[in-house]
């Protein structure tokens, strides 16, 4: 029993610094940045209304492929309430998430793209 409650603890421990150091998109500091992942802040956006926010963040997947982006968001999405809808779509308290991978301009790269709205009357 002693051993259990030691080893929980050393694992609690080596834990707490790995979430410290999750760094989260500026427009959408509820979505996480995948490590690997650099964040284009200066083509974020961020409009809030009264039906809700529309925000939109970018980053450049670097060395990282679009397959292993997109299977860490759909492992870490569920986890913080996101529900998936569609494909590369998900669903949290009135909003939508929309994922896209595709060609940077000028074919420099891939980008990640996370779109963030309200979602539709009656949906």
């Amino acid at each position: 029993m002693i051993r259990l409650a030691v080893l929980l603890i050393v694992l609690f421990i080596m834990t707490v610094p790995a979430l410290a150091q999750q760094q989260f998109f500026q427009t959408l500091p509820d979505i996480p940045l995948m490590a690997g992942l650099e964040e284009m802040e200066a083509q974020a956006s961020l409009f809030d209304s009264p039906q809700g926010r529309i925000a939109e963040g970018k980053a450049r997947l670097g060395l990282v492929n679009a397959a292993a982006v997109m299977a860490f968001y759909q492992t870490t999405l569920p986890q913080l309430g996101w529900r998936k809808t569609l494909e590369n779509q998900y669903f949290r308290e009135g909003e939508v998430l929309e994922l896209a991978v595709a060609q940077a301009a000028g074919g420099q790269g891939l980008v990640l793209s996370l779109l963030v709205r309200p979602t539709e009357p009656g949906q």
